[in-house]
């Protein structure tokens, strides 16, 4: 950031996208510095981890060949109304990492002294349930971002509008920041060419 002048670079507000590894950890760090007004992050799901907050439900059917960049992601399941819906994950009950724990760790925690070498995924998901203690109050639960825009400023500085969309009853808000962080991770709708017989071999 050396060749911007200070006063272009005066962040106060930041929102995060995501209450996973990448968002928590974001939030913490920017916590640490002590240089904000507010951080919000935002969660679609009523509980933090990402992919490793794991329901056991099985994700709906995954559309093949499917080369749409802008494929909106699946739907949650909604158990009644009223309730936090669920999203499913990629995980599987008896996962493992396939990292050591010692590379998988924050630098600021360590595994449980009874962790496996390579962490089963519960594991993780209670490490990270500790991890994120003490950025909780950030955080948004089942708050989905519909939209961020960008908002040029007459005084040169730019903010961003960020506008979510609660998962339970569906109610919006807009709320302008000055930076943004994207941690909503990237494993929801994947990419997959258009090979000969998919289509067939999908429908089959």
């Amino acid at each position: 950031m050396g060749s911007y002048p200070p006063a272009s670079f005066d962040v106060r507000k930041i929102a995060i996208i995501g209450a996973g590894p990448a968002g928590l950890s974001a939030a913490k760090y920017l916590t640490a510095q002590g240089s904000f007004d507010q951080i919000v992050v935002f969660e679609q799901q009523d509980q933090v981890g990402g992919i490793w907050n794991y329901s056991g439900l099985a994700p709906g059917t995954c559309p093949a060949p499917q080369e749409d960049p802008f494929c909106p992601p699946s739907e949650p399941i909604r158990w009644c109304e009223g309730a936090a819906p669920i999203f499913t994950s990629p995980m599987y009950e008896q996962l493992h990492a396939n990292l050591p724990n010692s590379v998988m760790r924050f630098s600021c925690q360590a595994f449980p002294d009874d962790a496996r070498l390579f962490p089963e995924r519960t594991m993780i998901q209670d490490y990270l349930l500790k991890y994120a203690e003490d950025v909780r109050p950030l955080i948004r639960f089942c708050q989905r971002i519909n939209r961020v825009t960008l908002k040029p400023q007459e005084n040169g500085r730019d903010s961003w509008e960020v506008e979510a969309q609660s998962t339970v009853d569906g109610n919006l808000t807009v709320a302008d920041f000055d930076a943004v962080v994207v941690a909503n991770g990237h494993y929801t709708i994947p990419f997959i060419p258009n090979m000969k017989n998919l289509a067939e071999f999908n429908e089959a």
